[in-house]
């Protein structure tokens, strides 16, 4: 979806700057990520059980919330498409 206005983040909850640009760092992990110092975006979202995923719309809406770790990658990742091709789809008729 790069060529698709679409963005993603990750967002860390609780832990400090130089020990998630460690991790980052190892990882090579290249997306964006967000620091929830006071855990503030985590209880908006009820996403203190961890990890989390949330997909929200233009409106801030969640269109998709899972919790924890999926087994079934391919199910998963076709569950993630249909509802991103879904909201481009509403995003472009705006």
């Amino acid at each position: 979806h790069r060529e698709k206005p679409v963005k993603f983040y990750l967002i860390n909850v609780g832990e400090s700057k130089d020990k998630i640009g460690k991790f980052l760092n190892r990882n090579n992990i290249l997306i964006p990520i967000l620091l929830d110092r006071y855990k503030k975006i985590a209880e908006k979202y009820d996403a203190l059980k961890l990890p989390r995923l949330f997909i929200i719309d233009q409106n801030g809406l969640i269109q998709l919330e899972k919790s924890g770790y999926d087994n079934n990658g391919e199910k998963f990742e076709k569950e993630i498409e249909a509802i991103l091709n879904k909201l481009l789809i509403t995003s472009s008729k705006l």
